[in-house]
């Protein structure tokens, strides 16, 4: 594995690349699956905006593609103690075999507030769309929780409501999490 970037403007601007190649040589009864994986992208960095692009060519064995992605990012803190991001991302994968094209959507929203010095809560909801040759899939999710921490122990309780909607199903999910932890 090759990793290389280069930044530029103060660390606004960056380019980078990445070559994975793993190949496997053994006997012919010995199915095994060789990797080429090379990766360009650039991004830009002002202040709490965040953007990029990348294109991939991922040649293996038994499955190959190229895909172009696109993020962008921002983050800001409308209130004292409480932060908020927003989250896109764009895929359009395009797979060899087939030269079928796969799209995916994304976004997520967080917020993080610090209510007091010890008391924090964070809620994050997003949906990712999915839509290829014959399909489509959606899925949304809700979560959130309050941390509580007195001296080394901390505890979090969280929820989360999420759905996936797909072509032949619809799957609904809640969950509720507690956790208690020591630091030593």
């Amino acid at each position: 594995t090759i990793n290389g970037r280069v930044n530029l403007f103060r660390e606004a601007f960056g380019i980078y690349g990445r070559i994975n190649e793993v190949n496997h040589s053994g006997g012919s009864g010995l199915n095994f699956n060789d990797v080429s994986d090379r990766v360009v992208g650039l991004d830009l960095n002002i202040r709490r905006l965040s953007a990029g692009a990348s294109y991939q060519v991922y040649e293996a064995t038994r499955l190959s593609y190229t895909a172009l992605r696109y993020y962008e990012k921002l983050f800001f803190t409308p209130l004292p103690r409480t932060t908020l991001h927003v989250d896109l991302e764009q895929t359009a994968t395009t797979y060899a075999e087939s030269s079928e094209t796969e799209w995916v959507y994304s976004y997520i929203l967080r917020s993080d507030s610090r209510l007091t010095s010890r008391l924090s809560v964070e809620v994050e909801a997003g949906k990712r769309i999915e839509q290829g040759a014959g399909y489509d899939r959606d899925f949304q999710m809700i979560r959130g929780g309050l941390t509580y921490g007195v001296g080394k122990l901390t505890l979090k309780v969280s929820g989360e409501i999420s759905d996936t909607v797909d072509d032949s199903e619809e799957r609904t999910k809640q969950a509720v999490m507690f956790r208690l932890r020591r630091a030593f």
